[in-house]
């Protein structure tokens, strides 16, 4: 029941046919070991009450330490893997990383998690940035009616929860959306891993 629930929860996104990489990114070598191990060890870091993690249909990771998200939804993208881990966690929060962030630092992550709501960032243009980010465990009911209609668009999720008053809207800073790169291709992760994104912008759509 709702009120039994304690904390705050961690999600990783490791999912998606990731098809501008060729590849499957969370298998992607990063800093000596699998981007999903830095991911997963950037959350931990957190001090969650649990960590999961949504393969969608990828292949399961090897490791104990978390719990696998059943993919309900299995063609409704990040929506269906949020709504997933919302419907599997036993906190009141679920802290949200995809697997494809791998310059976000717990530091900022940690300032989603002030207060008792949901929050989110939000650039200078008005999108959100939902793949880094804190749902409440009420956001389960709007994401699955949304998934249920076939609207899986991550954005006008985030909207309608910020609207309800359910997510905060964090305005990012220039450093924020600098840690909030995707990679999303060979190129992106050849340039993130030597380091070039640190020493140049780079600007990505959410």
């Amino acid at each position: 029941m709702e009120h039994e629930r304690e904390g705050w929860s961690a999600l990783l996104l490791a999912g998606g046919r990731s098809l501008r990489m060729g590849r499957d990114k969370a298998l992607l070598p990063w800093r000596g070991q699998p981007l999903w191990e830095h991911q997963l060890s950037t959350l931990e870091a957190l001090g969650p009450r649990e960590l999961l993690v949504s393969r969608g249909g990828q292949a399961p990771l090897e490791g104990m330490r978390f719990g696998l998200v059943e993919d309900r939804w299995p063609d409704a993208g990040p929506v269906g893997g949020i709504a997933g881990g919302l419907a599997a966690m036993r906190g009141r929060r679920l802290m949200v990383l995809a697997v494809d962030l791998p310059l976000v630092s717990a530091t900022f992550l940690r300032t989603l998690l002030k207060g008792d709501a949901g929050a989110v960032g939000i650039d200078e243009r008005g999108r959100f940035e939902p793949l880094a980010a804190v749902y409440p465990h009420a956001a389960l009911e709007v994401a699955e009616e949304r998934v249920g209609r076939g609207r899986c668009s991550l954005q006008e999720l985030v909207g309608v929860l910020v609207e309800r008053g359910l997510m905060h809207a964090r305005v990012l800073s220039a450093a924020d959306r600098g840690l909030l790169r995707n990679v999303n291709s060979p190129a992106d992760h050849a340039s993130a891993s030597e380091g070039l994104w640190e020493e140049a912008g780079h600007d990505d759509a959410f």
